[in-house]
């Protein structure tokens, strides 16, 4: 077990290594493109003062050889074009050896990977700022990698045209419904009014979930007053796209669920209202433990306001205020303070099990016997169980862990295990449920209640 961990932690620097070289050749090939700009450049400006220089010089040896012949030395003549050409190349070798520097200079200034950490995520802040802009010129993804989605604030939605609409589209990431609709609708205006039956008529969508979406942000457009009165949350939710919800993923141990996270277009609005049957829908399967995960990390950003950058990442130089704040740790974070507790070598077992800080401070379930059985420590070595119930028990507190116990005391109390399995009845296709009017929309039961 333990040469696994050391193997996986060797993978993980491995790969985080080259990452950063990735990230460097990409530097230094626009650096290079931006020299051989210059060097083009300063041959334009050197051709004039080239020419006339060697037509002064051929006269100049014309009427030298003319008088004493041609001069040789070591058997070779000497010519003054050749020293000109010198020049150049002492002028190239010295933009190379540029080039050079600041290669070692940024390889210079790469942090250390973590061993203790699980994912690029904990790599130093400031070289994350500049791989993002790195990774923004480089490469698209759902229309961009800005953690917020872009609001035209200048048109009303009533106001777009068909090419505004289908931008609009596009940004939500169901663009091919506009695209399959014909001419239907010719305007903001038009789509506004109609009704979800008449949606449904005339779009033809892929996944379920694209539909809820569509309605959600229809209906947001139609009337925000009326909605933000209903459910304050979805005021900054809707700023959060598809990108940030996959990265969130990440943040809270549940990578395995990208895939239909993606397929689903998933943005913050539909993070914010994803309901029971959309868990089982999706095909997650039933872990009691990956549907806490996610009600708890939902939770978590609730009470945050859906801040993008309210968790936390690293661990913070004032240790005191870093345990106050618990609730925002992301797995990674849990995987770092397992390696200042000596459970380095079981750290890696963490990855994909869904515990992040919302999970251990919420759920009262959470228990220091399950973190045990999550990290694969058997039930033979008392003596590190015992450890780690201590270290456990100090980092939630006092107040925390006998509210922990006196819920375990209750007669109705099921405990959370590996295996437990979520008890949820399916009921339908559609977890959107049409009432009397055609324009509102029965949400079903939320993964986490509004008022949880």
């Amino acid at each position: 077990m333990i040469l696994k961990s050391k193997l996986e932690t060797e993978k993980l620097e491995v790969i985080a290594m080259l990452t950063n070289l990735k990230l460097v050749n990409v530097m230094l090939t626009k650096e290079n493109m931006n020299l051989k700009e210059m060097i083009i450049n300063n041959q334009n400006t050197q051709n004039s003062t080239t020419s006339s220089y060697t037509s002064e010089v051929i006269n100049s040896q014309f009427h030298r050889s003319k008088n004493h012949g041609s001069r040789f030395y070591c058997s070779l003549p000497r010519h003054t074009i050749s020293k000109k050409k010198n020049e150049n190349k002492n002028i190239n070798n010295e933009l190379l050896n540029d080039i050079t520097e600041s290669c070692a200079n940024l390889m210079n200034r790469r942090s250390q990977f973590d061993k203790c950490s699980s994912a690029p995520n904990l790599v130093d802040s400031k070289n994350d700022c500049k791989n993002e802009k790195i990774l923004e010129n480089s490469s698209s993804f759902f229309s961009s990698t800005k953690i917020y989605s872009s609001q035209n604030s200048n048109l009303l939605f009533s106001e777009l045209n068909r090419q505004q609409l289908h931008d609009w589209f596009a940004e939500q990431g169901i663009d091919y419904v506009l695209e399959g609709s014909k001419l239907w609708p010719s305007s903001g205006k038009e789509l506004i009014s109609s009704s979800i039956s008449e949606i449904d008529e005339k779009f033809k969508f892929k996944h379920w979930l694209h539909r809820k979406k569509l309605i959600l942000a229809i209906q947001f457009e139609r009337d925000p007053n009326k909605l933000l009165a209903e459910d304050r949350y979805l005021e900054k939710s809707r700023y959060l796209n598809t990108s940030w919800v996959l990265q969130w993923l990440d943040d809270i141990g549940l990578p395995q669920y990208k895939e239909p996270f993606l397929q689903a277009a998933i943005n913050g609005t539909l993070l914010h209202r994803l309901t029971k049957d959309d868990f089982l829908m999706m095909q997650f399967g039933n872990s009691d433990l990956h549907f806490s995960s996610l009600r708890y990390g939902i939770k978590v950003l609730r009470k945050n306001n859906f801040d993008p950058e309210c968790l936390i990442r690293r661990s913070n130089t004032n240790k005191n205020d870093d345990d106050c704040n618990l609730s925002l740790w992301t797995t990674h974070r849990v995987m770092e303070w397992l390696c200042s507790v000596n459970l380095a070598e079981y750290a890696s077992n963490l990855r994909g099990s869904g515990v992040h800080g919302g999970l251990i401070v919420y759920d009262d379930r959470f228990t220091s016997e399950l973190l045990a059985d999550i990290l694969f420590i058997q039930q033979s070595k008392t003596l590190l169980r015992r450890h780690l119930s201590i270290q456990f028990s100090q980092l939630i507190g006092k107040d925390l862990n006998q509210k922990k116990r006196d819920d375990q005391c209750k007669p109705k109390y099921r405990p959370l295990t590996i295996s437990s399995k979520t008890k949820i009845q399916k009921k339908s296709q559609f977890s959107l449920k049409r009432k009397k009017n055609n324009n509102e929309l029965n949400i079903g039961d939320l993964i986490c209640p509004i008022d949880d």
